[in-house]
């Protein structure tokens, strides 16, 4: 069942050519740059080929059970001056050092993060300035994408026409691969700076939220 999902046919790109045969019944993966690629009718989109393989890949996963979670907001964050990560000891109001025996006490820390915390949240100008370097860091991605697409558009036609000469017996065999084969890695690069960027553009969709609902949902966040 995994062999079916994770076949590349489904969104419209039929790889073959890619192991060769070591023995009666073991086969060994060929370089990548030896497959051979068939542009075929896709049955999904791209999206959903790469949403359910994702989940295949997270599934192969060995399950890890997860450690206990530390009672103290910087339980293993918080740092001393002399490099060492500093805990909480039982029946301690303090974080605590083992190398230099620093001691900060838990209620003075927290304090200062929550004044910084509100001071942060309650700052709208600072809040703008990452909401619209976030709008700017999407419309180069966009601007991006629009080149991968007109370049990998030229690319697919500059394919076919090396594929029209060899058909026309205008090119011999080695010619054809001479020509084709940077061709078809240069394709292959472009499909995956396409992937890529579509990921970075999923990233960045905090574009759709306004300064005033971000600050709004801060402040909120902060009181509680």
């Amino acid at each position: 069942m995994t062999r079916i999902l994770e076949d590349t046919s489904a969104k419209g790109t039929y790889l073959h050519n890619r192991t060769k045969r070591v023995g009666n019944w073991k086969a060994e993966p060929k370089p990548e740059s030896e497959w051979g690629i068939v542009e075929v009718e896709p049955i999904v989109s791209e999206a959903v080929w790469n949403e359910v393989n994702r989940i295949v890949e997270e599934q192969r996963k060995a399950t890890v059970r997860p450690g206990r979670r530390p009672k103290h907001i910087f339980a293993g964050k918080l740092r001393c001056k002399c490099g060492r990560s500093m805990y909480v000891l039982s029946n301690t109001p303090k974080y605590f050092c083992e190398g230099c025996r620093t001691r900060i006490p838990i209620m003075n820390l927290e304090a200062i993060f929550l004044d910084q915390l509100k001071g942060f949240f309650a700052d709208p100008e600072r809040i703008a300035g990452h909401i619209r370097k976030a709008n700017e860091a999407v419309a180069e991605k966009g601007r991006f994408l629009e080149t991968n697409q007109t370049e990998a558009a030229k690319v697919k036609e500059q394919m076919q026409r090396t594929h029209q000469l060899y058909l026309d017996k205008a090119l011999d065999v080695d010619g054809f691969k001479e020509l084709y084969g940077p061709q078809q890695e240069r394709l292959r690069q472009l499909q995956d700076d396409h992937l890529r960027i579509l990921s970075d553009l999923d990233l960045c969709g905090v574009n759709s939220l306004s300064t005033e609902t971000v600050v709004s949902e801060a402040l909120d966040l902060q009181r509680r």
